[in-house]
């Protein structure tokens, strides 16, 4: 072969090789530009692996996760765990939380009784629940005055012929007793001006209260819980602005009082009957005696008086109110009588028809 056609192959090699070049410096602009275009980062760029991030807090369980019907019953006095299901439907309702909420309509509300109920400081609570304390005190000072207003309904007089219905066979005798009132009195914190502290002071307890009326039906129901009124207010006063007598009534109903309630005036102007159980020393009864009427009436009431040690399950109302929590004090009873006529029954079936 002449040396004509080795460089006529070699120029065509050449031109081969060029145009491959070209062809791949091509190839990696159009690339390149590709690459930018579909937004994919360049190599020479810092890059973390989006696959792998994730929200470690998803596989955190909440304290509320945990709840079942024997804690929840100890830890909110609720009867179980579907009924505080239901009550956060009817605090959404009420009260609409958003969903971008850190903490849902359970978790306020289990939050809420559990302070009401046990009394435990914020600093267990925010271990608890994760939040700051002054969350917890956002969130106390909004679900109560909530919490307050679903409970209401569940304190109410029944009416006269569910009252006789349900009266216990000791008070047979004294079928027109339609409720038995006494006062409860909540300890308070030492509060800043004088002239509360003055009036708030208990003549009976040496201590500032706060006092409430308590009625009680015949059958152990909660059935009215006035507004609170300080503890140097009288028996007979606090049942006077109770507004009690007005659901009462007039010629038909009694009342069953201690002699310490000066309210046989205001009742005989009302024509509402007050009766008053005689306090004397039973001779001890021997074994198979019959008790008599007036000491089974005595034994009732005692159990119709334990509904409102129910009431002070909530440890809030017997360890000293804050002052910080006195102004949602009536709210805070509202709760409490609630639940506690959702609690099991005070007087046993024996002392019923």
């Amino acid at each position: 072969m002449s040396t004509d056609c080795f460089a006529t192959a070699d120029i065509g090699v050449q031109a081969g090789t060029a145009k491959e070049t070209k062809a791949t410096q091509v190839a990696v602009r159009l690339t390149r530009e590709k690459t930018v275009q579909v937004g994919l980062p360049l190599p020479n760029r810092p890059t973390e692996d989006k696959a792998v991030l994730v929200n470690t807090e998803v596989f955190i369980p909440k304290f509320v996760d945990n709840l079942n019907d024997r804690n929840v019953r100890y830890f909110t006095g609720l009867p179980s765990l579907k009924f505080l299901k239901a009550l956060a439907l009817c605090y959404q309702n009420t009260q609409p939380v958003s969903a971008r909420r850190h903490f849902n309509c359970v978790e306020r509300i289990v939050l809420v009784l559990m302070k009401l109920r046990h009394n435990y400081n914020n600093a267990l609570l925010t271990a608890l629940f994760n939040c700051s304390v002054s969350s917890c005190t956002i969130m106390a000072a909004q679900a109560i005055p909530v919490l307050a207003e679903i409970f209401r309904p569940l304190v109410y007089l029944p009416p006269r012929e569910e009252t006789t219905k349900s009266t216990p066979k000791f008070f047979k005798e004294l079928s027109n007793v339609r409720v038995i009132i006494g006062c409860m009195q909540i300890p308070l914190s030492q509060p800043d001006s004088l002239s509360a502290a003055f009036h708030s002071h208990s003549v009976d307890r040496k201590e500032l209260t706060a006092k409430y009326l308590i009625a009680v039906t015949t059958s152990g129901l909660i059935a009215h819980v006035s507004r609170g009124y300080g503890g140097r207010t009288s028996d007979g006063e606090v049942f006077e602005r109770s507004g009690l007598i007005e659901l009462l009534d007039a010629g038909s109903d009694a009342i069953m009082a201690d002699p310490s309630f000066a309210i046989d005036e205001l009742c005989e102007g009302r024509d509402i009957e007050v009766v008053r159980p005689t306090r004397r020393i039973y001779p001890k009864r021997r074994e198979g005696d019959a008790p008599t009427q007036t000491y089974q009436i005595l034994s009732t009431r005692v159990h119709v008086e334990r509904v409102a040690h129910v009431v002070k399950q909530f440890k809030i109302l017997s360890a000293g109110v804050p002052q910080t929590m006195v102004g949602g004090l009536d709210e805070i009873m509202i709760v409490a009588a609630g639940i506690a006529n959702l609690s099991d029954p005070m007087i046993g079936p024996q002392f019923f028809v």
